[in-house]
């Protein structure tokens, strides 16, 4: 082999070489950017996971809440009608 096919065909392989490494590099590049945005992905949904949890936990309580207030204006009502005809005897 003459050094002038000698140069070429280095020159080829390291061309070949720089390639693949350019493609591996950009393969794991593209991997890591998917795993990061499947990340993000992932935190969004826990996040409205999270809110909609808290969403229920909210509405829990103003229901517990209003069956309070009701149970409360039910006991109090059975009082009122009686005072109410009380005073209007009085009267």
């Amino acid at each position: 082999m003459s050094p002038a096919e000698a140069g070429s065909v280095t020159v080829t392989v390291i061309c070949v070489a720089v390639i693949a490494a350019y493609r591996i590099l950009c393969w794991r590049l593209d991997r890591h950017i998917r795993a990061r945005r499947q990340q993000r992905l992932d935190l969004a949904a826990w996040q409205s996971h999270a809110a909609q949890a808290a969403r229920d936990v909210d509405a829990a309580r103003a229901a517990r809440d209003l069956a309070e207030c009701i149970a409360i204006w039910n006991a109090t009502q059975h009082d009122i009608p009686h005072q109410t005809r009380r005073t209007e005897e009085d009267q």
